[in-house]
């Protein structure tokens, strides 16, 4: 791999996962009030749960207007049907689109269907994201230091594309992939570290005692891909939002 620039993210610590969730909330706000049209890359997962929850209240409070935002998938699992609760789309409609009645037309989905051919589908995702990069994305990362279903060995200019999930990635998923059927995913389309790294600004949430050692090393270790997260440092404007748990080894 070339020699890369390294960068220094800001990182932000905070007391625990509430005040992690409000202070990523007021990123959005602040973000989508000086930016109507903002373009904005959304994961899914627990970590972001409750900001979601918040960015619902605020709309409902009128603190914020998403008539005109885009708002986009991260990844998404791959062969599941359409009403599968366990897809990233349906997760999201639930704890977001929905809620605050948030237009198709503006909500960029990957399909986890069945009958969908998932190599086309990803260069359909590919060719409607890379026009217009985020102006945000929000991640979240994984034991193993994936962004997106960007696992370890992923190159740092990957593009939207198929994944093969790892032993690791499944084993953190079980319970959550398993909980409404038998057949768990193992493959899934995700975003490629070079579609990230192209938005104006990143986001890194972090929460807990799990994701302290892989936060130290995505942040003080070297940078390579064995550990996704730290392409973030080849980059300016990165934040890393985390509470003091996720922080305990920096």
């Amino acid at each position: 791999m070339l020699a890369q620039p390294e960068y220094q993210p800001q990182i932000i610590t905070l007391e625990d996962p509430e005040k992690v969730a409000y202070f990523v909330v007021t990123q959005i706000i602040a973000l989508v009030n000086r930016k109507a049209n903002a373009v904005m890359t959304i994961p899914t997962g627990k970590t972001p749960e409750r900001a979601y929850e918040l960015l619902v209240e605020a709309v409902r409070k009128g603190e914020v207007d998403f008539d005109k935002v885009i708002l986009r998938m991260l990844d998404e699992y791959q062969w599941l049907k359409r009403n599968d609760p366990r897809t990233f789309q349906n997760q999201l409609r639930k704890l977001l689109i929905n809620p605050i009645h948030f237009p198709n037309i503006q909500f960029q989905t990957i399909n986890s269907y069945p009958e969908t051919d998932s190599p086309k589908e990803a260069d359909r995702y590919e060719k409607l994201i890379s026009a217009t990069p985020s102006d945000i994305v929000i991640l979240g990362i994984g034991q193993n230091g994936h962004i997106g279903f960007n696992e370890p060995l992923s190159p740092f200019d990957s593009r939207t594309r198929v994944v093969q999930l790892s032993d690791n990635t499944l084993a953190a998923n079980k319970k959550d992939i398993q909980r409404h059927g038998q057949y768990t995913p193992e493959y899934a389309i995700t975003q490629g570290i070079g579609n990230i790294l192209e938005a104006d600004r990143i986001v890194m949430m972090a929460t807990g005692e799990s994701k302290a050692d892989i936060i130290r090393q995505a942040l003080k270790g070297e940078i390579n891909t064995d550990v996704p997260a730290s392409a973030l440092r080849t980059r300016q404007n990165v934040l890393f939002v985390l509470d003091s748990a996720a922080a305990s080894q920096l």
